[in-house]
């Protein structure tokens, strides 16, 4: 996570941006990455099981609340 989002935070650093800018730097790039995994794990259930799995997958894990809402959150004390 650190370094793929580290050009976004150098560059908001040599930009004098708010440190708060640089924190949602990172949840993007925490966001995708979640999004990406979701998608690839989409792909194996569709291509092990079936694409109606597949399907049923990606409803299910899209209409929970915490992992859309963590997603883009680091867990607490982790740094």
């Amino acid at each position: 996570l650190a370094a793929a989002s580290a050009p976004a935070v150098l560059a908001l650093q040599l930009a004098e941006a708010p440190k708060l800018y640089a924190q949602v730097a990172v949840r993007v790039t925490l966001g995708l990455a979640s999004a990406a995994a979701t998608a690839r794990v989409h792909r194996a259930v569709a291509r092990r099981f079936g694409r109606q799995s597949g399907l049923a997958f990606l409803t299910l894990s899209l209409v929970q609340f915490h992992p859309l809402f963590y997603g883009s959150r680091p867990p607490p004390k982790t740094f």
